[in-house]
């Protein structure tokens, strides 16, 4: 946000909240982060801004590390996410003027377990990851033939068919991404086609939000207007998945049934007459952590339902002729 005005839809409406961190609560990153939203388009950006070092500094050593929600293995590299990537390419084929042809190229800027390189295969003989790390590249090259550069800017082939980007770019500030947009612009041909996925996040909501390790929260209303400014012809967006409200329903009824379980284990201890009282602070200030999220898999719905208010944003754009 700049001085009090929101940056993409310049209202001055704006309101503040709580950072939620399930993730990284033993590290101090979002130790004292807090959302601050536009009331108007619904657009919302953490503050105090990390410094850049400390960005680096967590991606590199924390985000992908052992025991973190997002772990990798990539010497075992095991695709889960490909309905996802099939959903998207589904959908994003429908836009293409043109036949994809040999000599056509596929982007994807961070791959992650390279679940769309599995499904992109199919299309396209030329497969290019946009990721920092060596470890990555090595493994994309090795599971899928894919050439990995560390920045879009540095890319140099022709005929770029596709890029995507699936939930990337709510990992960077407002500031950043329209800079790092202006590089994809670059690469994109009146041909060209960039499909986008990012959680569909309205702090305007009264639901539980789950922020970390997000720097943008977009709304359908506040990403249209964005990539409008930007110079970018929409040709498709809504939200997908499944609805967010059942879905934070189920997650709050999982975790209950959790500490219910819970309680009757401590019941069972000799201990729990004499640590009663700890015992019930400590589940009264239990929240969602890293023992609860392997929980939450049961509820990640593989269906990709269209409209309403679902938890995903998906667009599909194209340079404006």
């Amino acid at each position: 946000m700049e001085k009090n005005v929101c940056a993409i839809c310049r209202s001055n409406d704006l309101a503040k909240r709580e950072y939620i961190d399930i993730n990284f609560q033993n590290y101090d990153y979002f130790k004292d982060t807090k959302v601050i939203y536009c009331k108007s388009c619904g657009f919302g950006e953490s503050y105090p801004k990390m410094k850049y070092n400390d960005i680096y500094d967590f991606y590199k050593k924390v985000y992908r590390a052992k025991g973190s929600q997002y772990y990798i293995d990539f010497n075992n590299l095991n695709p889960s996410g490909i309905e996802r990537s099939k959903a998207q390419f589904e959908l994003g084929v429908k836009y293409l003027k043109s036949s994809i042809n040999e000599n056509d190229s596929f982007i994807d800027i961070g791959p992650g377990d390279g679940s769309s390189f599995e499904i992109a295969k199919l299309y396209f003989n030329n497969l290019i990851a946009i990721e920092l790390s060596s470890e990555c590249a090595n493994a994309y090259r090795k599971e899928f033939g894919a050439i990995t550069y560390e920045s879009i800017f540095d890319v140099n082939v022709a005929n770029v068919k596709i890029i995507l980007s699936s939930h990337c770019f709510e990992h960077f500030y407002l500031q950043d991404l329209v800079e790092y947009l202006e590089l994809v612009k670059n690469k994109m041909s009146l041909d060209t086609i960039l499909i986008i996925e990012v959680p569909n996040d309205d702090s305007r909501m009264d639901i539980t939000h789950f922020d970390s390790p997000h720097f943008s929260f977009f709304t359908r209303k506040s990403i249209e207007i964005l990539f409008n400014k930007l110079g970018f012809e929409i040709l498709f967006c809504d939200t997908c998945d499944h609805e967010t409200v059942s879905y934070v329903a189920n997650v709050k009824k999982n975790i209950n049934g959790e500490k219910k379980n819970l309680i009757q284990k401590l019941k069972g201890s000799p201990l729990y007459i004499y640590l009663r009282s700890f015992y019930i602070s400590l589940l009264k200030g239990l929240t969602l952590n890293s023992k609860y999220l392997d929980k939450l898999k049961q509820y990640e719905l593989k269906t990709y339902e269209y409209s309403g208010d679902r938890v995903c944003l998906r667009m599909v754009v194209k340079l404006k002729n």
